[in-house]
């Protein structure tokens, strides 16, 4: 699984980050996992004047799988366009359908496949209740047999293969010239290719408390603050904040927390499109856990974040200025190790705040 979340910051900005954590069915745990794909190449984002993520929470290689088909079927759109045989995709929304389209593809080969593997048959002869062969039918005449296929064929199967592509949910989101900034919820068991009205998007392990952060900061503000929307900096820090929060209390999240930027305004596709990833993203959930424990307040924070990844400071340069603002390396260290908030004043005072430091009494300690 993985954890991605969207934020519309106004008509023009948003961004989206997603964690890098999958367990191969549920035994081995990985922090490999990339879940964002943009859909477009440069000629045809700069064709259409569109920029379009799908992210992707649940099993990676079928994600994948949808993933290439949308780009092969958006290639074929722009080949029958240059042809003048269609229109180009103009809106966010069309991208989102097509990739609904191989989404159903996908999960119907997947059941298919299935289906010819233990019984010899596809979904036709389901829905058919009989087998065609050489010109010849067989009705399939075992009630439990045709309760078998159905369960396959609908996705109600125990089967724990099928279980995750039905479970897995998608997100596609991105900015065109219609529309702007714009998002759409994909849903494989429910089928349902859906408009994100609120502005933000949630899916995977972890939505619950990111849903949470983010309505805890939409509740302090007006209507027309809501819809005015963030400067892009602090967007920014509201969402990867919400993606961190995810991360201190739900199980599957993990890794760096990677991002991808979207600026319509850009008059170059690296100033309209950007991914975020690696040292730069780390350092980045590195100031929001600053901020979250204290160490900085929220102007630092979206200061730090502003020159870090909209000004692309050095990395060096932030670092430093991190270190700087939380007030020295010995207590930033320690939240980032992952020491306990209560303890950290107690290991600060001790001395240079390392464990060995500490009094046989502490090391023994009580409960903080």
């Amino acid at each position: 699984m993985a954890l991605v979340n969207f934020l519309r910051f106004n008509d023009d900005c948003g961004a989206g980050v997603a964690d890098e954590e999958f367990w191969n069915v549920f035994f081995r745990r990985r922090l490999c996992c990339d879940s964002l794909h943009s859909l477009l190449d440069g000629k045809t984002a700069q064709a259409c004047g569109m920029e379009v993520v799908y992210g992707g929470s649940g099993y990676p290689s079928f994600h994948r799988e949808v993933v290439r088909e949308t780009r092969k079927a958006i290639a074929a759109r722009m080949a029958q366009a240059e042809k003048q045989e269609a229109e180009p995709p103009a809106t966010v929304r069309e991208i989102a359908r097509m990739a609904f389209d191989e989404l159903r593809k996908q999960i119907r080969r997947r059941i298919d496949q299935k289906l010819r593997f233990f019984y010899g048959v596809d979904t036709e002869d389901v829905n058919r209740s009989s087998l065609s062969r050489k010109g010849e039918t067989f009705p399939i005449k075992q009630g439990k047999v045709m309760d078998a296929l159905r369960a396959v064929s609908s996705g109600d199967s125990k089967d724990m293969l099928l279980k995750f592509i039905f479970d897995s949910k998608a997100v596609v989101f991105g900015f065109d010239q219609q529309v702007g900034m714009t998002s759409y919820h994909l849903s494989p068991d429910k089928y349902i290719c859906g408009y994100v009205h609120e502005g933000f998007e949630c899916i995977g392990p972890g939505k619950y408390a990111s849903g949470l952060s983010l309505g805890r900061d939409f509740r302090t503000r007006t209507l027309m603050m809501r819809k005015a929307g963030y400067e892009p900096a602090e967007g920014l820090f509201e969402l990867l904040s919400s993606a961190l929060i995810a991360k201190d209390h739900f199980k599957e999240v993990g890794g760096n927390m990677n991002m991808v930027l979207f600026d319509r305004r850009g008059k170059k596709r690296e100033d309209r499109f950007r991914e975020v990833v690696d040292g730069s993203a780390r350092l980045a959930g590195e100031i929001i856990k600053a901020h979250l424990a204290g160490l900085l307040g929220k102007d630092q924070a979206i200061d730090l974040l502003d020159s870090l990844v909209y000004g692309r400071v050095d990395f060096k340069t932030v670092e430093k200025k991190l270190v700087d603002k939380a007030g020295g390396p010995d207590g930033l260290m320690l939240v980032l190790r992952g020491y306990k908030l209560r303890e950290i004043p107690e290991l600060l005072a001790a001395g240079s705040g390392k464990p060995g430091n500490r009094s046989g009494a502490q090391r023994k300690g009580g409960r903080r």
